[in-house]
């Protein structure tokens, strides 16, 4: 077993104070310095990310150093910090995967129970489709269910990725396409999501495998990290 999943599993309280900020997903953590988190600390952190999915935690001050060693600890799990005298856009807006698919109509439960999703790295991976023509299974690009059993928590989820150059395996592009539109419509609703106000200094942690997030135009001017360890071991969509 992952040592580090070990160590949170068997922690017995919070080391951290952590406020939730709203109803669906998100929390703040409150009077903390990154730095100096030991591991049972950090096992308290990364209990409350499970839980809450985005974690917001004022007022850091990091160095390159210790942002890329933090990162490593947070594995594919993002990270996006921003250093003081950093300009940065005010709000990041994130939906729950959980709460999404819990809440799918009936019908649409029914149809993508057993549907995969394959997202590519770019549109110069675009296969060349026919008009008519089905998504080929033999094309470059991660496959994964579209409706997913997070690894550590157990919970089902809508693994949605990233709706650009993403396509249903299967399906016709243009059935496809209506119906990953239909979805992403339905799990940007307000009552699936959560608007993060950040400021300087601010550091925003998400479990990108069970959420997804939309930014203002500035908002990737911070400082963004991606880190692969055994903890995150599925693929961080966004």
């Amino acid at each position: 077993m992952n040592l580090a999943r070990d160590v949170a599993e068997k922690v017995s309280g919070s080391l951290i104070e952590v406020i939730p900020t709203a109803r669906a997903l998100g929390a703040e953590v409150r009077d903390v310095d990154l730095r100096s988190f030991d591991d049972w600390a950090f096992a308290g952190f990364m209990r409350a990310l499970l839980k809450h999915q985005v974690l917001l935690v004022r007022s850091q001050t990091l160095s390159d150093t210790e942002r890329a060693a933090l990162g490593r600890r947070f594995g594919t799990a993002t990270m996006i910090y921003t250093p003081h005298g950093t300009r940065l856009g005010e709000t990041a807006t994130f939906s729950s995967l959980y709460t999404v698919y819990d809440a799918l109509p009936p019908r649409l439960r029914s149809r993508i129970a057993h549907l995969k999703i394959r997202q590519l790295a770019s549109e110069l991976e675009s296969p060349p489709l026919q008009p008519e023509g089905p998504v080929h299974t033999a094309i470059s690009g991660s496959v994964r269910p579209l409706v997913s059993v997070h690894p550590d928590t157990g919970r089902s989820m809508l693994a949605l990725g990233s709706r650009r150059h993403a396509y249903l395996v299967g399906l016709e592009l243009a059935e496809s396409d209506a119906l990953l539109d239909e979805l992403w419509e339905f799990a940007t609703r307000p009552e699936f999501s959560s608007t993060q106000l950040c400021r300087q200094g601010d550091l925003l942690v998400w479990d990108a495998r069970c959420t997804i997030y939309r930014t203002n135009a500035s908002f990737p001017t911070a400082q963004r990290l991606l880190h692969g360890s055994e903890i995150w071991s599925s693929i961080a969509p966004n």
